[in-house]
Parts: structure tokens; C-alpha cells; sequence
């Protein structure tokens, strides 16, 4: 009996230092190691561990906007398993379609271009703005863009004081003017007075088609230093482009009755037409009955100034009432551009007889 009793107690104890040695293997002994139970605080479940990873991966600031997939993946247990197509649940589909689909950011590149591009991008209407005072005034004219340049850079610009002459027997000034519908504009530096077709002169066999008169206050040509209230410029230009202008100055006299049709009907806003701006008249009844002139070889006196344009300036002058110089000059302003260097151009002046 006591032989069994002492072979019942070895297997018990045995067993016991087996059991002992199975759950000190496994890490569950119920004396943990130390610090072991530092770690499980931090770490009480697989869930928390999981949870406390994803939220140190939250980038600092405001936090981060889930998908529903995020959502979902977020308290699952991680799996490197590929989950089956027919697994996925409505939400998880519609944010893997959302995930594949480019749509978004095609969007995104386009916005982040448009503001990267905008300060570049040229404007439709991106001309220069150029007027007669300011920044804008005849001495920066060929500073505010490059086509403008020859308004600096150039040696034969208009206008020009029209003195120390060279007497010559010019050919006689052949105007044909018709009776034409003109239809007048406000363009903000003028008012022009655009003309119908088959007007013109001749200079020796060449014909120049009158193309639109427009009007300075006060005169941009000069006689010995004498500047008159007004000018108008008839512009004219042949088959080969090149142009001719037609200077007429004005003095104070009576009222000029062949300019009614006009003063009547003058747009006095900038960039507008009137209600009526078309008169029906013959642009003959504007200009002197002596036609002789003053000849050089000029340019346009606004920019971009371009050169090689045939002056023709009246040597004598026509009336227009002081009320209507006014009246342009209330609407238009001061629109001209001062005398530029001669740099010895040949100024000729006509003598003897008169033009038709």
C-alpha cells in the first residue's frame, strides 16, 4: 500500500512540474517576467495594439479623413489574405471604384495649372494704354511696348514746326472728293469720321484713296512756332499700302457751316457712337480753296508712329467758330502730340498757283 501511494505521489508531482514547464513556455505562468506587465497596460488586447499603430500614423494637424474602407479595415484583424470580390461589402466597393477611378484628380492637376499659369496667361484685350499726359503721355510712348518703339527711335516723326522752308514749283494738288455717307466714332483719342469709296488725290500719277479725317485740338503742326486751336488730318493710302495725309489747320472765325452735319452729330463718350453719328456730305466743302502745301516726309502722330508717310499740310487755313473748337475740345480734349526734331529733313513749301 504504501509502495502505491509513493508511485501516486511522483506521478502528481510529475505532472505538476510538467504543467508548470508547458505555461512557462507559452508565457502565461502566472508570475509574469518583469516589465511584463508594463507592456500588456500599453498592450491589453490585439485590438488596442492595432488601434494605437494606426493612430501613430495620423499625420499631426487635423485628422485625417477615413474612407468607409479605412473605416471598416480599422477594427479588423490584419489579414494578408486577398479577400474574395463577392466578400466585399457595398461600401467597401464603392470606395475601391472611387480609389480606381481618375476623374478626381485630373481635376485637382488642372486647378493647381491654372493658378500656376494665370499671371502668364496673355489677356485678349492686352493693349498698351497710351493717351497724351502721365505715364501714358507722347515721351513714354515708345517705352510702353515694342511696337511703339519707333515713336523714340525714329528720325523722321511727326508732327514737326513747319519753318525754313525750301520754295519749290510742286505739282498742283488734285483732290477728288464725292459726296459720301460718313459714319463718325468716339475711339477715345479722336473722333473719326470714317469715309465711303472712290475719293482721292493724286501726287504726280499716283492716286490716294481718302480713307477717314479725324481731328487734333489743338493744331500738332506748328507755322514758324505759331500753333493753331485745331487741325484735321485727311488719311489716304494707294494700292501698295503706303499712306499720304492731308493736314488742314484751323483758325478762329466764323461758324463753318460745311462742318454741321458733324458738329451736330459728334459722339461725346469715348468708345461709343451717338444715336446718329451718319451725315451725308462732300469732304471737299472742309478744306480751302487754295490748296497749296507744305511737303515732307513724316510719320503717323500716334503710335505706333510708323514712318515713311507723305505729309501734304495747307498752307492756308480754314474757319471754324470759337463754340465749335470748344465743343470738340470739351468731348476729345488735348490730342496732340508736340513738335519732333526735324533732323534735316527737306521741308518744301509749293509756290505759286492753287490746287483743284
Amino acid at each position: 500500500m504504501k509502495f502505491y501511494l509513493s508511485v501516486l505521489r511522483t506521478a502528481a508531482a510529475i505532472l505538476l512540474l510538467g504543467t508548470a514547464a508547458a505555461q512557462a513556455a507559452d508565457g502565461h505562468s502566472d508570475a509574469p517576467a518583469a516589465g511584463q506587465h508594463a507592456a500588456q497596460e500599453h498592450a491589453p488586447d490585439k485590438h488596442a495594439a492595432e488601434n494605437h499603430a494606426a493612430e501613430a500614423q495620423k499625420p499631426s494637424g487635423k485628422p485625417m479623413a477615413l474612407s468607409p474602407a479605412h473605416k471598416e479595415s480599422a477594427h479588423k484583424e490584419p489579414t494578408h489574405e486577398t479577400p474574395h470580390p463577392e466578400s466585399k461589402t457595398p461600401a467597401v466597393k464603392k470606395a475601391a471604384t472611387q480609389k480606381s477611378t481618375p476623374s478626381h484628380k485630373p481635376a485637382a492637376a488642372k486647378t493647381a495649372r491654372e493658378v500656376v499659369m494665370a499671371p502668364h496667361a496673355p489677356k485678349k484685350h492686352d493693349t498698351p494704354h497710351w493717351g497724351y499726359k502721365g505715364a501714358g503721355g507722347p515721351e513714354h510712348w515708345g517705352d510702353l511696348n515694342a511696337s511703339f518703339k519707333t515713336c523714340s527711335a525714329g528720325h523722321r516723326q511727326s508732327p514737326i514746326n513747319l519753318e525754313a522752308t525750301e520754295p519749290a514749283h510742286l505739282v498742283p494738288l488734285s483732290i477728288h472728293y464725292k459726296v459720301s455717307l460718313i459714319n463718325l466714332v468716339n475711339n477715345g483719342h479722336t473722333v473719326q469720321a470714317n469715309y465711303g469709296e472712290g475719293s482721292y488725290i493724286t501726287l504726280g500719277n499716283e492716286r490716294y484713296d481718302l480713307l477717314q479725317f479725324h481731328f487734333h485740338t489743338p493744331s500738332e503742326h506748328r507755322v514758324a512756332d505759331r500753333s493753331f486751336p485745331m487741325e484735321i488730318h485727311f488719311v489716304h493710302r494707294n494700292k501698295g499700302g503706303q499712306l499720304a495725309v492731308l493736314g488742314i489747320l484751323v483758325a478762329p472765325g466764323d461758324y463753318n457751316l460745311a462742318a454741321r452735319e458733324i458738329w451736330d452729330r459728334l459722339p461725346a463718350r469715348a468708345q461709343t457712337k451717338s444715336a446718329d453719328t451718319r451725315a451725308l456730305m462732300n469732304a471737299r466743302d472742309l478744306l480751302p480753296e487754295d490748296t497749296r502745301y507744305f511737303r515732307y516726309s513724316g510719320s503717323l502722330t500716334t503710335p505706333p508712329c510708323s514712318e515713311n508717310v507723305n505729309w501734304l499740310v495747307l498752307q492756308t487755313p480754314v474757319r471754324f467758330s470759337e463754340g465749335q473748337i470748344a465743343k470738340l475740345h470739351r468731348i476729345i480734349g488735348m490730342n496732340a502730340r508736340p513738335a519732333q526734331a526735324r533732323n534735316s529733313r527737306y521741308l518744301l513749301q509749293s509756290l505759286g498757283g492753287t490746287g483743284s
